[in-house]
């Protein structure tokens, strides 16, 4: 239902046993809560070795995407980390080492994830 809460809502509340956890507009919420973003990149799938090796020297993690497309890379961006900047160092990386990038979706974080971060250790 929180996907729900996404699109209707402009400001949120997230309660914890009584208390206000996070609060703000659902951007503001997923921010502060430093959820993790997913994105996934196309590549050549014979330059999979490459781009995994062009990606290990840069704040992003990557790993071949299991049970998906051939040549296609899931991309996850820690907590903290600028979103625009994460990924253009990413990008920028592969195209460095020589690896085509053929396609590239971001997934912003969500307000399910946000949720969980701030009442799993409660």
């Amino acid at each position: 239902m929180l996907s729900d809460v996404e699109q209707v809502c402009d400001r949120v509340v997230i309660l914890n046993h009584g208390r206000i956890v996070a609060q703000g507009t659902v951007a503001e919420v997923v921010r502060e809560a430093a959820a993790p973003r997913h994105g996934r990149v196309k590549i050549p799938p014979e330059l999979l070795d490459q781009a995994l090796q062009a990606l290990a020297g840069t704040d992003v993690l990557a790993a071949a995407n299991r049970g998906g497309q051939l040549g296609e890379l899931e991309l996850s961006m820690p907590a903290g980390l600028d979103l625009e900047a994460a990924a253009t160092q990413a990008i920028g990386s592969l195209l460095e080492a020589g690896v085509p990038v053929l396609g590239f979706t971001l997934e912003g974080g969500r307000l399910s994830d946000a949720f969980l971060a701030v009442t799993e250790n409660a």
